[in-house]
């Protein structure tokens, strides 16, 4: 992982924390999909309740 890729993650974890933080939500992700097969989708960024059922 290079250091760009490293801070972009920071970033979508610092926006996904903000959106939670100032919004009336329980839960807020971002789910990405995998670029090789079978093409997972993943959560990759959360904030709120992390249960199993995200």
């Amino acid at each position: 992982m290079t250091l760009a890729e490293n801070a972009n993650q920071r970033n979508y974890q610092h926006l996904v924390d903000q959106l939670y933080q100032t919004s009336d939500f329980d839960f807020v992700g971002v789910a990405l999909q995998a670029n090789q097969a079978p093409h997972q989708i993943t959560w990759q960024y959360v904030a709120g309740n992390r249960g199993e059922q995200f």
